[in-house]
């Protein structure tokens, strides 16, 4: 079975067995779960295109903090990078709305309620969105590690094996 759950919850579905393997950021306490890195993503800024942001230069921590903010959820890891980043910039994001799912902010910045910091490996899904803009966070550059995890006391599955090995042949490990 493969299972869409938000960032925060992985790790415990990793250590209490419930699931096999899982694709995520690692978690920084991995005493029971192994980390391999398979990839590197970046953080994509996504706006409506009535902002007119297309041409610019740059966007800035402030340009974003003076439109409505659209966070994901407390428990997810691009959460996590986005606060600690706007905070060490000496901004503080109040979301107007916040969200278990990036295609949810996806959904919201396309009906013009506010702009969103999400993964990059979303750029496929936005590009489909025609009313919403998108660009490459690069105020700071701000990247985070995908890695599988798996428990480590625990022998893979066949089928986990199997999608590990899809998984490290698509992406390369590391990239």
């Amino acid at each position: 079975m493969l299972r869409d759950t938000p960032g925060g919850e992985i790790v415990d579905l990793v250590t209490s067995g419930e699931v096999d393997l899982a694709l995520a950021v690692p978690p920084a306490d991995t005493t029971f779960v192994t980390a391999e890195p398979v990839l590197t993503d970046d953080l994509l800024l996504i706006y409506p295109n009535s902002y007119g942001w297309s041409s610019r230069r740059r966007v800035t921590w402030k340009d974003i903090a003076a439109r409505p903010f659209i966070a994901l959820g407390k428990h997810n890891s691009t959460r996590y990078l986005v606060d600690h980043h706007a905070g060490q910039a000496g901004v503080r994001l109040v979301p107007a709305y916040e969200v278990a799912f990036v295609w949810t902010a996806i959904g919201l910045v396309e009906a013009g309620l506010g702009l969103s910091l999400v993964p990059g490996h979303a750029r496929p899904v936005v590009q489909k969105h025609p009313d919403v803009g998108m660009r490459p966070f690069e105020q700071q550059q701000i990247k985070r590690p995908i890695a599988l995890l798996q428990h480590r006391q625990r022998t893979l599955s066949p089928a986990a094996g199997a999608f590990a090995g899809f998984v490290r042949s698509s992406m390369g490990s590391g990239k």
